[in-house]
């Protein structure tokens, strides 16, 4: 399908053919998962990738959504820079559990 060297995007089966969307991850060829670009889905921003690893941090959301819900087996995916993420979380009625993490990976 991809030969060595060239760009491959992950897309869910449902959108992979005739599809000209933006994409929130692209990744390097043989879709070995080797991200090169991420999209913020808030503003547009794309963030800057080098040698797979994500210059910025970002949050990534993934979601399959169950039962009692209008989005019954629907699958959602999206990912926030931290200025739209600090923009989101800022309209929470409920504050979010916050704490410092000793040891970052």
């Amino acid at each position: 399908m991809y030969q060595k060297g060239e760009w491959c995007v992950l897309l869910p089966k449902s959108n992979r053919i005739g599809t000209t969307r933006k994409f929130m991850k692209k990744y390097y060829s043989d879709c070995e998962k080797v991200i090169i670009e991420v999209i913020c889905n808030g503003c547009g921003k794309i963030i800057p990738v080098e040698k797979g690893i994500a210059a910025e941090d970002y949050i990534s959301v993934q979601k399959i959504w169950g039962y009692f819900s209008n989005k019954d087996g629907e699958y959602h995916s999206w990912e926030l820079c931290e200025q739209c993420y600090d923009r989101i979380v800022k309209q929470f009625s409920v504050p979010f559990e916050k704490k410092a993490e000793k040891e970052l990976l």
